[in-house]
């Protein structure tokens, strides 16, 4: 998204007025200069221009790229408290199947959601179709 920009009118206070019917036809029009005239102001209020709107897209643009866990949410807080923390970086783990049995969770044996997994020493075997893991 580009940056927000103050607009820049040569008559800024300038409307058009049209008288209209009932009917919604115009019966006459006028270009008419509008005076500001709010009487003595008892607070003000939060500009909202360019610069404002500026400074409030670069604030959240920080936080969307903030990776480093700006709301302090941890594992238990999105379903994960029992997962273990695996090294996925380490290729041997990866690419040889294999896992060791420290990091493989308790309930191996079962079958979840039909698939079939069964620990042997430190290998894990996955098997998905007809036949015995």
């Amino acid at each position: 998204m580009g940056r927000f920009q103050d607009r820049i009118v040569q008559y800024p206070n300038r409307r058009k007025m049209k008288v209209l019917d009932e009917n919604g036809n115009t019966i006459s029009e006028a270009i008419v200069e509008l005076t500001r005239y709010e009487g003595t102001v008892s607070q003000e209020g939060t500009v909202l221009n360019a610069s404002a709107l500026n400074s409030l897209d670069d604030v959240i643009t920080q936080h969307i790229n903030n990776q480093d866990n700006p709301h302090l949410v941890t594992k238990a807080q999105v379903g994960l408290g029992n997962v273990k923390n695996v090294d996925t970086t380490n290729a041997s783990n990866i690419t040889t199947g294999t896992l060791p049995s420290s990091v493989i969770p308790v309930a191996t044996a079962d079958k979840i959601g039909g698939i079939k997994i069964r620990l042997s020493g430190s290998t894990l075997y996955i098997c998905t179709d007809s036949y015995s893991a």
